[in-house]
């Protein structure tokens, strides 16, 4: 494989990676945000009491919270899924330079990787494997410093397994139960105990989605600092077969 067409595939995953924890990032700068707005409006009800709190200490104008809060959980959304989808094509990237160094020895499509995610009870087990086999195949070839498929003897690969645990357990369990009891709490009449409820679940709502997020951006991160092991091999290799063939030829 020619080296520059390595090192590219792996500037674009570590892209890639880069662009999802910055969005990852603005999604928990935007939850933190929502949590300090609840805070401040409990600590000044405390001080004054519930009902008699100034108009000018409220963080947003009391009318407009609501529409504030409604933008902010918008782009909660879309910088989630936008995250998640730059975590493919990082994910792609890799496969896609696995593929050429490896001479396409992977077994498992890749569409029906992606396709399996948005698949009901597949998405539980299909697409963990597709990720599973790229991961065993980048650190395998890494660790080794071998191009050979000694890596496909890896076995179970617990980093895949613990990314699955927290993106259905925490990041569509946990998460998604906390954000629908805040949601409900917000339906009610809004006294100064649900505010410190509310607040309570936003902060541990962080929690739980910041473990989530960490999990995700190490995965990517190891998988490229895999990749750029892997084209330091080739690029290793290419160089000495030219020094060897340069060698023969004078």
């Amino acid at each position: 494989m020619n080296p520059n067409q390595l090192r590219k595939l792996s500037r674009k995953s570590f892209g890639w990676a880069i662009t999802s924890t910055i969005l990852l990032t603005i999604n928990v700068s935007l939850s933190l945000y929502v949590a300090w707005v609840y805070h401040q409006i409990s600590l000044y009800g405390h001080i004054f009491g519930w009902g008699n709190i100034p108009l000018e200490v409220f963080p947003i104008p009391p009318e407009q919270v609501e529409g504030v809060f409604k933008v902010i959980g918008w782009l909660g959304v879309a910088t989630v899924l936008s995250a998640l989808g730059a975590f493919l094509f990082c994910m792609t990237q890799v496969r896609n330079a696995i593929e050429e160094v490896t001479q396409n020895v992977l077994l498992l499509n890749w569409r029906y990787t992606i396709l399996s995610l948005f698949i009901p009870i597949w998405c539980l087990y299909r697409p963990w494997l597709g990720f599973a086999e790229v991961r065993r195949a980048a650190t395998g070839i890494a660790r080794r410093k071998s191009l050979s498929p000694s890596w496909r003897t890896d076995g179970f690969n617990f980093a895949t397994f613990a990314l699955a645990f927290v993106w259905y357990v925490l990041g569509c369990g946990f998460s998604l139960v906390i954000g629908k009891v805040i949601e409900q709490e917000g339906d009610k009449d809004i006294t100064l105990g649900t505010l410190d409820l509310i607040q309570r679940l936003t902060t541990w709502q962080i929690g739980v989605d910041s473990i989530f997020f960490a999990t995700l951006i190490w995965y990517m991160f190891s998988l490229c600092r895999a990749l750029g092991s892997i084209s330091a091999l080739v690029s290793f290799t290419h160089v000495s077969k030219r020094s060897f063939h340069g060698t023969i030829a004078s």
